[in-house]
């Protein structure tokens, strides 16, 4: 007779009782709605699913897929389960949700397509040319080993930086985890003028006081006694950064393990 590890056993018990909870306990169990799990777990099934063997019974795509997104909520979940196993799970899971859905999700942009963000950002925030709203979060991490001070930050704790663009509905358009994000080409449309018979301007992304100014990289006036020009130009950049800022509460509120340190395994 076939035996599972008694984590394993466990696990599916936690698993199959969350399975019968109403839509609004199961969302709330997993910060993600039961549509959008069935909805996301065909893309994933191929590539996570493991096959059962004579001498081995394995945990099947459904259940991965579900530790996964349970492990985004809570480390506690997991704590008294088999570790590794469980953390290879969910890299592998990590890994194939990135190489399958990034392209969808965060695809490489054309003119067109910054042009509508551009017009979103105008609609929305009466800031012109405005390619998105670029910014850094440090995202708190347990130090790893053999690492020095590397990855300590001022506020004394360890981090990574995630840098990220939005748009004006609080899309990411843009990440680079773990660096600044390298030179590459992202399509920016052609400079156009921003008022009737001007010169051609051009566009731009939007910044805290972290940022240098350049071609394409605005960041508000310092100082505390400007004109009224520069204050009104602080104001509507102002309207605009909140956007990213209020990306990343979401992204942390949604995924609750990105408010306390995280053990993960960096790459030198």
């Amino acid at each position: 007779m076939k035996t599972l590890p008694l984590f394993c056993i466990i696990q599916q018990t936690e698993f199959y009782k969350v399975k019968c909870y109403s839509d609004k306990k199961f969302q709330n169990y997993l910060r993600y709605s039961r549509k959008h799990f069935y909805e996301l777990l065909p893309r994933l099934e191929h590539y996570i699913g493991k096959q059962n063997t004579t001498f081995k019974n394995t945990i099947c795509a459904e259940e991965r897929l579900f530790i996964t997104l349970r492990r985004l909520q809570s480390y506690k979940f997991i704590s008294y389960r088999g570790l590794s196993a469980i953390g290879a799970i969910v890299k592998e899971v990590y890994q194939a949700i990135y190489e399958i859905l990034h392209t969808i999700y965060i695809p490489e942009l054309q003119e067109e397509d910054w042009l509508v963000i551009a017009n979103g950002f105008y609609t929305k925030a009466n800031f012109l040319n405005c390619l998105g709203a670029i910014d850094g979060k440090h995202i708190r991490i347990i130090k790893p080993e053999h690492t020095g001070s590397l990855y300590y930050h001022y506020k004394n704790y360890f981090s990574i930086v995630l840098l990220a663009i939005c748009d004006s509905n609080y899309c990411f358009t843009f990440i680079d985890v773990g660096s600044y994000a390298k030179e590459q080409r992202l399509n920016i449309p052609n400079p156009l003028p921003i008022t009737s018979n001007g010169p051609p301007v051009p566009f731009v992304f939007i910044g805290d006081e972290a940022f240098g100014i350049s071609n394409f990289i605005q960041r508000p006036y310092v100082g505390k006694y400007l004109n009224e020009k520069k204050r009104i130009f602080n104001y509507r950049l102002s309207r605009a950064r909140r956007y990213i800022e209020c990306s990343f509460s979401f992204m942390a509120n949604k995924w609750r393990i990105l408010h306390r340190p995280i053990n993960v395994q960096i790459t030198l």
